[in-house]
């Protein structure tokens, strides 16, 4: 006799053409693992983690907060290809970005960062989802900042979305 794992997905969040419609579905209850999606035109990238709170809000990205988190047992695939993990973190926050400032207020902002990294190398990014929008795959070798901050380029992709899942696993 042979052990299924049996695995239930759920939405939590989706972002359909990325800040133009939102469904948040946050009347999950039982899920041990996360898991994000963002898709921009043909490129993909899904990761999926242990839980790291039980509030399934903290994984939204209409919840201001400030969390660097590092993820365990975490499976992640660009383009459908899992690609090797070793230290994997998330940063989501929200901030207000003064320019010429020394500091950023970190604590409630207008500036929403979600960023996904793996050995300090950026695996993708989606910032100022309070605003215009700054975001992609792998790092931005065409502005200023690796990590797609400040990069206004939202229109340039014709495919956006950006789901959340909850997921309930049996291991």
């Amino acid at each position: 006799m042979s052990y299924v794992k049996k695995t239930k997905r759920t939405v939590i969040q989706r972002l359909h053409n990325i800040n133009k419609q939102s469904d948040i579905f946050v009347n999950v209850t039982l899920f041990n693992r996360i898991a994000y999606k963002l898709e921009l035109d043909n490129s993909k990238v899904y990761i999926e983690f242990d839980k790291y709170s039980n509030n399934i809000s903290n994984y939204l990205l209409s919840h201001r907060q400030n969390t660097k988190e590092i993820l365990k047992n975490v499976i992640l695939k660009v383009n459908g290809n899992i690609v090797k993990t070793n230290n994997i973190i998330l940063l989501l926050s929200s901030f207000n970005y003064l320019p010429n400032s020394k500091c950023n207020d970190f604590v409630d902002g207008s500036y929403g960062r979600f960023q996904i990294y793996n050995d300090n190398n950026i695996v993708c990014a989606y910032n100022n989802f309070h605003g215009i929008g700054d975001l992609g795959i792998g790092s931005n070798t065409d502005g200023p900042y690796e990590d797609w901050s400040f990069s206004n380029n939202l229109d340039n992709y014709k495919v956006k979305r950006f789901t959340i899942y909850g997921i309930m696993s049996n291991m």
